[in-house]
This record gives structure tokens, C-alpha cells and sequence, in this order.
């Protein structure tokens, strides 16, 4: 009887140590398996960034390309401010337009003219108008000086007939004028400073 039960004691004894050095081994498998998969998901994440890279890389010359359109764009928008500065103006500035001086042979003085602003388009088929304000100088936007309607800067411009022309805002002024976009190319920046230089050049 004390000899089955130190049989079966040993037997129960080898189990134990057998089934400890399975779970060791499994758990080594686990370790193993757990560790590949570690390396697996940084070699992926590796692989991703040199993906992303590589993109970057590739994408390099339609940077290059969109950095000389846009400087091209810039300098097309530099001719443009110095061709036509009206259209990069805002309320308030300040501008000289030439005068017809056809009817007399005098030489006036510059019309000086403070551009009011922008008056979007009242509907689809027509465009919007820019308003100026005449200040000084000049015969102005008529011709004031000989009570004529077509000796100033309107009978330079042909911004005829009159109604077409007035401020949307306030018809009754009529030391302003509406124009189309395609009648303010003769605008140009007043400098007081530099057209008494010019004068004071031209007399001498």
C-alpha cells in the first residue's frame, strides 16, 4: 500500500515538472511570438515613414513648379499695381489724371481725384464701378473753367453721356464720377512732392 502510493506520488510529481516545462516552453513560444510581432509593427512603421519620405522626395519638383508659378504670378501682379494702381487701391487714396487740354493752350495743373471705392455690379450682365471723387486742380471733370461739358477729364475718358457716369450712391455730386474698369487705366499715384519737382524741372 505505501509502495502504490509512493508510485503514484512520483507519478503525480513527473506531471507536474512535465506540465512546468510546457508552460515554460509556451511561454517562451509567447515571448517569441510577441517579440516578432514588435518587430513586425516598427519594421512596418519604418517602411511608412520611408514611404512618406519618398512621397516628399518625389513631390519635390511640383514644389519647385508651384514656387516659379507663384513667382511669376507675383511679378504679374507687381506690372499689374504699377500698370493700373486703382484696382490695389483702397478708400481714400489719392489720385492725378491727365486733362484734356485740346481747347485751350494753357496747361492745367493736375486733376487730383480721391478714389471713394468699389461698387460691385447690380446684376450679371454688367460690371462693377470704381468712384472718384474730384479734389483740385485742373479743370476738373467737366470743364468748369469754360461751363463745358466735354473739356475736362470726362471728355478725355468719353464718359458720355453724363447718366451712365454719376455715383450709384449720390447721383447729385457732380465732382464725382463712376467708372467701368476699362476707363481707369489713367489713374495714376498722387505724389504732390514729386509733381512740384517735375514742374519746378520743366521751368528751369
Amino acid at each position: 500500500m505505501d509502495v502504490a502510493r509512493e508510485i503514484a506520488k512520483d507519478n503525480n510529481q513527473t506531471l507536474v515538472e512535465k506540465s512546468k516545462a510546457e508552460l515554460a516552453s509556451s511561454n517562451m513560444l509567447l515571448a517569441k511570438y510577441n517579440n516578432q510581432t514588435f518587430v513586425i509593427e516598427k519594421l512596418k512603421a519604418e517602411l511608412a515613414s520611408s514611404n512618406a519620405l519618398l512621397a516628399k522626395y518625389n513631390n519635390q519638383p511640383l514644389v519647385e513648379k508651384s514656387k516659379a508659378e507663384l513667382a511669376a504670378s507675383n511679378a504679374l501682379l507687381a506690372e499689374s499695381a504699377h500698370s493700373c494702381p486703382v484696382l490695389f487701391a483702397k478708400p481714400g487714396d489719392l489720385f492725378w489724371h491727365p486733362t484734356a487740354e485740346h481747347h485751350s493752350r494753357q496747361e492745367w495743373p493736375a486733376d487730383v481725384f480721391r478714389f471713394e471705392g468699389y461698387v460691385p455690379p447690380l446684376c450679371n450682365s454688367e460690371g462693377g464701378r470704381f468712384v472718384f471723387e474730384w479734389m483740385e486742380g485742373g479743370n476738373g471733370i467737366d470743364c468748369r473753367n469754360y461751363g463745358a461739358r466735354n473739356g475736362g477729364v470726362r471728355g478725355l475718358m468719353g464718359a458720355f453721356p453724363t447718366s451712365l457716369y454719376v455715383d450709384p450712391k449720390d447721383p447729385e455730386n457732380t465732382d464725382r464720377i463712376s467708372l467701368p474698369a476699362q476707363m481707369i487705366w489713367g489713374f495714376r499715384i498722387w505724389c504732390e512732392e514729386e509733381w512740384e519737382e517735375e514742374e519746378e524741372e520743366e521751368e528751369e
